[in-house]
């Protein structure tokens, strides 16, 4: 029987370890190739998924939107009636042993047309979410002529504290 050498290893010992190492290798890279093959699947599902909530979305904001045109119609449908009932108020008061000439016919109707309003219908026509570069004006020009100081209607301060509460919510969403 011969001896090997000290140190010397056989030829059966090495092939168990770089078996061992090749499959250690084939091993991890499997485990990588199927590592990113699931986070490719994930982010393909999250894509469409987002896809998905997007399309939800804009759907929404197209039902939202019809809807809302529908509700603006439908509270602008009512603003001859408004409109009506504040001229008849406003000619009452004029006639009335109230009424001392301080203020304009057109402050009257303005303070009786805020007075029969909601706030919704003062949303819709004065402080429009469309018009938002022109809402500080509009509030301003309403302002100017419902004021208490410039308006001495007996009810001017509460056609003013309307809009202001109307402004103030609008302002604030």
């Amino acid at each position: 029987m011969s001896e090997e050498p000290q140190g010397a290893s056989s030829p059966n010992q090495f092939i168990p370890y770089s078996i061992n190492c090749k499959s250690k290798e084939f091993s991890l890279l499997i485990r990588r190739t199927k590592k990113k093959i699931i986070l490719e699947e994930q982010r393909r599902v999250e894509q469409e998924q987002t896809k998905l909530q997007e399309e939800l979305f804009n759907e929404a904001r197209q039902k939202l939107k019809i809807w809302d045109d529908e509700n603006k119609a439908s509270v602008l449908s009512k603003e001859n009636y408004i409109n009506k009932s504040a001229r008849n108020m406003a000619i009452m008061y004029m006639k009335s042993e109230k009424y001392n000439g301080e203020c304009t016919y057109d402050q009257i109707f303005s303070v009786y047309k805020i007075l029969n309003a909601s706030e919704e219908f003062i949303k819709v026509k004065y402080l429009s979410e469309e018009k938002k570069e022109q809402l500080a004006s509009t509030f301003r020009q309403l302002a100017r002529v419902l004021h208490p100081d410039k308006n001495k209607h007996p009810l001017a301060r509460e056609a003013f504290l309307k809009v202001s509460n109307t402004y103030a919510a609008v302002t604030s969403s």
